[in-house]
């Protein structure tokens, strides 16, 4: 599955540097180096930014060693992560200000740097002004559609998960890219039994 994407994303435009896999350390896939550990691959590579496509069971161990290892943006693709695991990476993220998204996250696109993290279908996507920001992958997918067939082009999507438990903090994750200077209107697409669009308008108002 990751092998799967991350051969779309290379092929969209994404400059990858690494992968991660205890299995196949030392060995090469699509060109890129397979490291044991993230720490190791942080040290050659200089990466700031991971994503992550493991079983949910082993998500925690690996977000946590992503986070002392120096990652600051952390995509997490996988789904049904345990609340207590989420509680403790949430701890950690908020913490050392790193920036999760996730988990159960379609990911993330910047259409006008070909910069595709996740699992979005490529075909709709096109460079424009509008920032999709979603709990719901299967919505922002209708989204980014209809927005297609309508002549409007996104400058950033963003599926932050729709799992019970976000790794997102809206106050700190909106200044990464509310003032993106390609960004002239936000589309907002919650799910049942979030309160991300009241959230938002409490930050736009403290602003």
């Amino acid at each position: 599955f990751g092998y799967f994407h991350t051969n779309i994303s290379i092929k969209y435009g994404t400059n990858f540097v690494s992968g991660l896999n205890y299995q196949k350390k030392g060995s090469n896939y699509l060109n890129l180096p397979i490291f044991s550990s993230t720490l190791k691959s942080v040290k050659i590579t200089k990466c700031k930014i991971s994503i992550i496509f493991i079983p949910s069971i082993f998500c925690k161990n690996i977000i946590i060693e992503n986070i002392f290892s120096g990652i600051k943006i952390i995509i997490c693709i996988s789904e049904n992560i345990s609340i207590h695991d989420m509680l403790k990476i949430k701890f950690f993220c908020q913490k050392y200000k790193i920036l999760f998204i996730g988990p159960n996250s379609p990911g993330i696109v910047i259409p006008s740097f070909k910069i595709r993290l996740g699992i979005y279908p490529i075909k709709y996507i096109k460079k424009g002004s509008l920032f999709i920001f979603s709990r719901s992958g299967t919505l922002t997918y209708e989204a980014i559609k209809i927005t297609y067939k309508n002549n409007i082009g996104q400058s950033i999507c963003v599926g932050i998960g729709g799992d019970l438990i976000s790794g997102i903090d809206i106050k700190y994750f909106f200044p990464y890219f509310i003032n993106f200077n390609l960004t002239k209107n936000i589309l907002i697409i919650g799910e049942i039994g979030s309160e991300m669009e009241n959230l938002f308008l409490k930050y736009k108002k403290k602003k």
